[in-house]
């Protein structure tokens, strides 16, 4: 009986793990939180403010599209998604900006997160 209990205990907890290629004796390795593949912060050219106002992101690669998610001035998105990305960040009263062939690899778990800046410049009034 001891043995069954053992043999469902490891197959239950430790073989999916190992089948899924993660580390079961670091902790850290694999979670089950989502990690976004591209999280750009975004500022203001001119004085280096953040942008909250009408701020928008939107990934492409290939036929996928995305709207980026939006936390204050932070956009995010491809979570746990590898690729090469094209970027394109927007924002009300400043230029658009974009950025090509951002890539994002996976490792074991979850894919390797890219942080970049982006510093938008304003429209001029008049």
């Amino acid at each position: 009986m001891r043995r069954i209990l053992r043999w469902t205990f490891a197959s239950v907890f430790v073989l999916p793990a190992l089948l899924a290629g993660c580390d079961v004796t670091d902790p850290e390795a694999c979670t089950a939180e989502i990690r976004y593949g591209i999280v750009v912060e975004v500022y203001n050219l001119a004085d280096g403010r953040p942008i909250v106002d009408g701020l928008a992101g939107l990934l492409r690669e290939g036929e996928y599209a995305e709207e980026m998610s939006v936390n204050e001035n932070l956009v995010q998105g491809a979570p746990e998604r590898a690729g090469t990305y094209d970027l394109t960040i927007t924002a009300e009263g400043y230029e658009t900006l974009r950025q090509n062939g951002i890539s994002v690899r996976e490792n074991e778990c979850h894919v390797e997160t890219r942080t970049l800046t982006a510093e938008l410049t304003p429209i001029p009034l008049g």
